[in-house]
C-alpha cells in the first residue's frame, strides 16, 4: 500500500528497530514529515544500550497503531542525527498494514483474576491464566467451574507492564476437561483507554513474530 493512502500523524508513538544490528526494539515519536522526502522522529530509546548514531544510515523498521491498524514500513536513515536530537528516515515508498479486528488474536499466557463484584471486599475471586487475547475478548483457564450465565470483572496483567483492572465481561463459551475449565470472555463497553492498552499488547506480540521477511504478520491489506 502506498503511504500516500495511509494516514500518518504527528505525536504518534512508534516502535523502531534496526534488524541488521539488533533484535531489540526502541520507542520513538513521529514529529513531522515531508511527503516523498523524509519522516522526522525522536531518536529511539532502547531498554538496553544501543549505539543509534552508529547505525543512522542503516535500514530501520517502524511500526505503530493508528485507527485500529498496525502500520509498518522500512526505510533507510536519511541524514546524520542533527543537533536537535531528531532522527530522519527516508520517506517510505510503501507501508504494510494489519487490521486489528476483534478476532485478531495473540496467543499469550498472562495471569488474571476474575471477580464477581467490582468491590474487592465483596463477592468471589478466581485466579487463572489467559490462553489468548483479542481486541474484543479473552480466553482464560480456571481450575474450577463458575456460572456461565453471569457477568464478571476481569483484572489482567499485560506483558507491556500494565495491569487492567475490573474490565466488565461476559462468558460466551465454556468447556471442561480433566485439566480444568476454559472460558471465552467478551469485553463489554470497553473504554478507549483500555482498548489502546490491549491493542498495544497485540502490536508487541506481532512485533515479536518472525514473518519471513514481511513487516507484519497475517493477511496484508
Amino acid at each position: 500500500m502506498s503511504i500516500k493512502n495511509t494516514i500518518i500523524s504527528t505525536d504518534l508513538e512508534v516502535s523502531m528497530g534496526c534488524p541488521t544490528a539488533t533484535a531489540d526494539k526502541g520507542m520513538s515519536v513521529i514529529r513531522g514529515w515531508r511527503r516523498d522526502n523524509y519522516v522526522l522522529m525522536d531518536i529511539p530509546k532502547f531498554k538496553r544500550a544501543f549505539p543509534v548514531k552508529s547505525y543512522v544510515k542503516d535500514i530501520w523498521v517502524v511500526r505503530y497503531i493508528f485507527q485500529g491498524k498496525v502500520i509498518g514500513f522500512s526505510a533507510k536513515g536519511k541524514t546524520e542525527i542533527p543537533p536537535c536530537d531528531l532522527f530522519a528516515l527516508k520517506y517510505p515508498d510503501n507501508v504494510e498494514t494489519h487490521l486489528l479486528r476483534n478476532q485478531s488474536r495473540a496467543y499469550l499466557n498472562m495471569p488474571i483474576r476474575l471477580h464477581t463484584s467490582r468491590d474487592p471486599d465483596k463477592g468471589d475471586n478466581y485466579k487463572g491464566m489467559t490462553t489468548d487475547i483479542s481486541a474484543g475478548g479473552v480466553r482464560i483457564k480456571l481450575p474450577e467451574r463458575i456460572k456461565s450465565s453471569d457477568s464478571y470483572f476481569l483484572t489482567i496483567h499485560l506483558p507491556t507492564g500494565k495491569t487492567l483492572e475490573y474490565i466488565l465481561c461476559k462468558i460466551i463459551k465454556s468447556s471442561y476437561d480433566s485439566r480444568g475449565c476454559e472460558f471465552g470472555l467478551e469485553f463489554v463497553n470497553l473504554k478507549e483507554g483500555l482498548k489502546y492498552e490491549i491493542n498495544l499488547c497485540l502490536k508487541q506480540f506481532y512485533d515479536g513474530l518472525d514473518t519471513g521477511g514481511n513487516l507484519l504478520p497475517g493477511e496484508l491489506k
